[in-house]
């Protein structure tokens, strides 16, 4: 997926003539290269300059293993963990690290989400409503904020800021910052 925005921008500067060097880094899954506009643009771009590209693929199972490690260690049997981490994931390592977190945390292996995206909804389901609330009002600050930026947008007292926060914490979806009562948060 890529917003006409950032489209317009990105052809802009590849078409435009430069004795420099010049480095675009665009990652794509493969069926938005073959069908999507992104691989358009690049196959145009290809014809009229080099294009190096690099094709990841999945990660096999021991590459998997360093990624989903904290899991692993938070379970009493971490191969049959890897096991139904590998095969739901396809090798995806975001989708590999969120299923592993949800896994050792006591989901059912037998009645996981079909995909990342349903994956991630079911884990904000599980986090306690009023750290939910919190979340999302969090999320408009950036990836990383203070209690007291928090506290002008969230309707509650210190007390019961730090609370919440602390539950968004238990639940990994927290960690704190550098600073006192300051958060960030935890992706992938």
């Amino acid at each position: 997926w890529v917003d006409p925005l950032t489209m317009a921008a990105f052809q802009l500067m590849a078409e435009e003539q430069t004795t420099a060097p010049v480095l675009f880094i665009v990652t794509a899954r493969e069926p938005e290269l073959s069908a999507g506009p992104v691989g358009k643009l690049l196959d145009e771009l290809d014809e009229k300059h080099p294009i190096r590209r690099l094709h990841l693929g999945p990660l096999d199972r021991e590459s998997l293993r360093p990624v989903i490690a904290e899991a692993l260690a938070a379970v009493d049997n971490p191969d049959e963990l890897l096991d139904v981490v590998e095969q739901g994931s396809g090798g995806n390592p975001l989708y590999a690290r969120q299923l592993a977190r949800h896994l050792a945390a006591g989901a059912d292996a037998a009645a996981l989400p079909d995909d990342l995206r349903h994956l991630m909804a079911a884990r904000i389901r599980a986090i306690d409503e009023e750290a939910r609330e919190l979340l999302v009002l969090a999320s408009v600050l950036g990836a990383s904020f203070t209690l007291d930026e928090l506290a002008v947008v969230f309707p509650d007292t210190l007390d019961g800021l730090i609370r919440r926060a602390g539950v968004a914490r238990e639940a990994g979806r927290l960690e704190a910052g550098d600073g006192p009562g300051t958060f960030h948060f935890v992706h992938g």
